[in-house]
């Protein structure tokens, strides 16, 4: 993996970067071949990633150009290009990579807080606030939009990053927070596949993967290993997918003497496979992620890199996972203000999500 040193830390940076991206299909070729290439070990057919990035980058450039001030739109591509001038595409991808988990966070976050659909849950506080005051005169969106740094407020969530003014006060655009909430599904929605979006992308190919904000993406690449111990218990013990598992344990100098038990693999997998199909079933979480289907992937192979990763980072999973609290445990369930810190920082955060 190429190292990369582009600061991307706020929503506005975000848009930014993403914005050079829209104006070059030629940078989005160039870094689609790149992710398939880091991909085609792992997966049957991963080149097929041109499109849906350029999908949801069309859908992100739209939410942007409604959100700001006409000038800030057309100064964005330059200020990009100067910003990003001479970055190889491995690089581009790095940073894209570990763009979008916070990115796609902060995303839901506004949809989550503009929303009315999610008033019992403490959500669509912001759906009537007015944009474009600049922050120092206006309500809670338009101080998010404005914030410039990360605080426990928001759960250490980017902040949104934009000057005094930048944001459009502009009736024919977002009047108001709800104005917003279709072009903010419309970014989230996971129709088709995007692999930059691929929860082993952004974990397993990405240097963030362990970072705070894609812990949920980790999290439900522990259920895709699951899945695939579970077809594989359907056929053999363990076949070609023990084996494979084992000879790269005995790679490692601690654990070459170690190997793997297919009946406690299987035994083990399962019971964290109940427990994760309840934390990511329908109606209940989900990730800012997109998830492989087992049959998108070349499993062995899948199944070792994410072994490997596991092995590396499981301990920094667990230590985030310790800090989050997912259930509202005491919280008054009409207290909408405190239902919707607790989420703040305790789901969306984490990378952790509603429906999706």
């Amino acid at each position: 993996m190429a190292k990369h040193d582009l600061k991307i830390e706020t929503l506005k940076q975000c848009f930014e970067f993403l914005k050079l991206l829209s104006s070059d299909g030629t940078m989005q070729d160039y870094v689609a071949r790149e992710l398939a290439t880091r991909l085609k070990e792992y997966y049957i057919q991963p080149d097929q990633s041109k499109t849906e990035l350029s999908r949801f980058i069309v859908q992100v450039n739209h939410f942007y150009t409604q959100l700001v001030q006409p000038y800030v739109n057309d100064g964005a591509l330059g200020r990009a290009y100067r910003k990003y001038k001479g970055t190889d595409p491995p690089a581009i991808v790095d940073a894209l990579l570990d763009c979008l988990p916070k990115f796609l966070a902060a995303i839901y976050h506004l949809y989550y807080r503009v929303n009315h659909g999610f008033g019992t849950l403490g959500g669509g506080s912001w759906a009537t606030s007015i944009l474009g005051w600049g922050g120092g005169y206006g309500d809670d969106l338009d101080k998010y939009l404005h914030a410039k740094k990360t605080s426990d407020y928001y759960g250490g969530i980017i902040p949104g990053g934009f000057n005094p003014m930048e944001v459009r006060y502009d009736s024919s655009a977002y009047p108001q927070g709800s104005n917003m909430a279709y072009d903010l599904g419309s970014i989230l929605s996971k129709n088709g596949h995007n692999f930059f979006r691929d929860i082993f992308s952004t974990t397993v190919v990405s240097d963030s993967g362990k970072d705070k904000v894609n812990i949920a993406n980790a999290l439900h690449l522990v259920d895709v290993f699951c899945h695939i111990v579970a077809e594989e218990a359907k056929k053999n013990d363990g076949g070609e997918l023990i084996e494979t598992l084992n000879e790269d344990l005995r790679k490692t100098t601690k654990h070459s003497n170690t190997p793997i038990y297919w009946q406690y693999l299987k035994e083990h997998c399962a019971g964290l496979q109940s427990q994760l199909d309840k934390l990511f079933a329908d109606g209940a979480f989900s990730q800012t992620g997109q998830s492989p289907k087992v049959s998108m992937l070349k499993t062995k192979e899948f199944a070792e890199r994410t072994a490997q990763w596991l092995r590396e980072n499981l301990k920094n999973v667990k230590n985030h996972l310790q800090n989050c609290v997912i259930s509202i445990g005491d919280i008054d369930g009409r207290n909408t203000r405190k239902l919707g810190e607790h989420f703040t920082k305790n789901v969306f955060a984490y990378g952790f999500i509603f429906g999706f």
